[in-house]
């Protein structure tokens, strides 16, 4: 550590004495900005396997900015940092550059921050907002298939599968008395039905949204988190059915939780 308590390197790269000058500036800083310093002091001499870690947690911090660290010195670092390039090459694992999240973390300082950051930089955020993802609806729809099928091949094949509508044929034939009415009633010779065709439906629209505008940059998390909040809904009802004694329906819901997590895994943005 230095004698102000900044972080210093002992490797004599252009990277390190790089960053050896931003930590000669004002002394108000935080401590995420040291953070941050020292992290890109380590990035820029790190192996191309590193790189990508080490970048995607200078861009997690650098969105922290905005929140924890609006001084006026924070925006005098961060234009150094873009002004002298330090940032130049430093990519996380999605592919964004750390000179983006420094830029944005720049104009969510506010004014008058905000008009200081190079037209060059502005553009450079434009074009990464607007970037559009591959969208792999070829093994997306594959799967999301073959979840559907088979939720329906233990729907339909679960014990009761004359009751989907109702009592039963034998009831209203009078040749077995009818169940009492009531919610445990109706529960269990419509309502697992109902909850299972409410996951098929949610694991359809969620794939119309992944094939239609999931390519997009800002929707994909959201398509993504439609996607895992399915799988967890359908673990939980798969549970509950089991414990219930609804094996058929219960199992269906399974597949169609294991349909939907598929998918969210599948649509991890490369």
């Amino acid at each position: 550590m230095g004698a102000r308590g900044y972080p210093t390197v002992m490797r004599s790269s252009p990277g390190a004495e790089a960053i050896r000058e931003i930590n000669d500036g004002p002394p108000a800083r935080s401590e995420l900005v040291d953070r941050i310093t020292s992290l890109i002091t380590e990035a820029r001499t790190a192996s191309d396997d590193q790189q990508p870690d080490m970048a995607g947690a200078i861009n997690e911090l650098m969105a922290r900015l905005p929140a924890e660290a609006t001084s006026e010195e924070t925006a005098v670092w961060l234009l150094r940092l873009l002004d002298d390039g330090h940032l130049d090459g430093l990519r996380d694992e999605a592919g964004q550059p750390s000179s983006v999240a420094a830029t944005r973390a720049l104009l969510g300082l506010g004014y008058p921050h905000a008009m200081q950051v190079p037209p060059e930089r502005l553009e450079a955020l434009r074009r990464w907002e607007r970037r559009t993802l591959p969208v792999p609806w070829g093994p997306l729809v594959g799967t999301l298939l073959l979840a559907a099928m088979m939720q329906c091949f233990f729907v339909l094949m679960s014990d009761q599968p004359r009751q989907l509508f109702g009592v039963s044929a034998e009831c209203l034939a009078g040749e077995v008395p009818c169940p009492p009415a009531g919610l445990s009633a109706w529960f269990r010779y419509e309502g697992q039905y109902l909850v299972s065709t409410g996951l098929f439906l949610e694991n359809v629209l969620a794939g119309v949204a992944a094939v239609t505008v999931g390519r997009l940059q800002k929707v994909r998390p959201r398509v993504r988190l439609g996607f895992l909040g399915v799988g967890v809904l359908g673990l939980l009802t798969w549970g509950a059915l089991l414990a219930l004694g609804y094996a058929g329906v219960g199992w269906g819901a399974f597949m169609s939780a294991a349909g939907a997590l598929a998918a969210w895994r599948i649509l991890k943005v490369p």
